[in-house]
């Protein structure tokens, strides 16, 4: 197999920073899981951006290396955690389609015990899921704050979204259209049925 790998963020434009830096982690931890493939017969390259000055520059950046590369499977390494929490922050992870994506939201919400979740691609093929949010201060339903997630990571478009156990009246699909009006928008029930 040939793995493709890249630490997440660039030498100028760092990700987290709090309990650690996330790109010191990033390029710390990236030689060493490489390393492992590598001994159980993996072709492994690695890339690290040490020159890109803004996000958009840096995702080009390291998508365009990816698109270069003869791979079949592409890694970034990223630690997303900004701050000491007992509960999941969430992954960044690409779906190669809008079934498995569904699939994979309604088995998280499963685990999370939620009734409904989402899910949102952005073009640059970074997926973040997001269970709703009932506080007193703040109520978003899971497709709002997934796109909320998007929009704050720096996601300038969407290319799906998925929706499971809501309802095509959902306020997120709202703020899908208002990001991406071509996006493909699935809303399914809990199990992972298209309504």
């Amino acid at each position: 197999m040939r793995i493709a790998m890249s630490s997440g963020h660039a030498l100028h434009v760092q990700g987290a920073v709090g309990i650690l830096n996330e790109l010191s982690e990033n390029r710390r931890v990236t030689p060493i899981i490489a390393n492992y493939m590598r001994a159980g017969g993996a072709q492994v390259v690695t890339f690290d951006d040490n020159t890109s000055r803004t996000v958009a520059q840096n995702l080009d950046t390291i998508n365009s290396w990816h698109n270069r590369q003869t791979r079949d499977l592409d890694i970034q390494v990223h630690f997303n955690a900004f701050s000491r929490t007992e509960a999941p922050r969430g992954a960044e992870v690409l779906h190669r389609d809008q079934a498995a994506l569904a699939t994979r939201v309604s088995a998280a919400m499963a685990r999370a015990g939620a009734g409904s979740a989402a899910a949102v691609r952005d073009v640059d093929g970074r997926t973040y899921a997001a269970a709703p949010v009932t506080l007193s201060t703040l109520e978003l339903t899971g497709l709002q704050a997934a796109v909320a997630a998007a929009v704050s990571s720096g996601a300038i478009g969407l290319e799906a979204a998925v929706l499971v156990g809501g309802s095509v009246d959902d306020l997120g699909i709202a703020a899908v259209r208002e990001l991406a009006p071509t996006a493909v928008v699935i809303v399914t029930d809990s199990a992972g049925s298209p309504l």
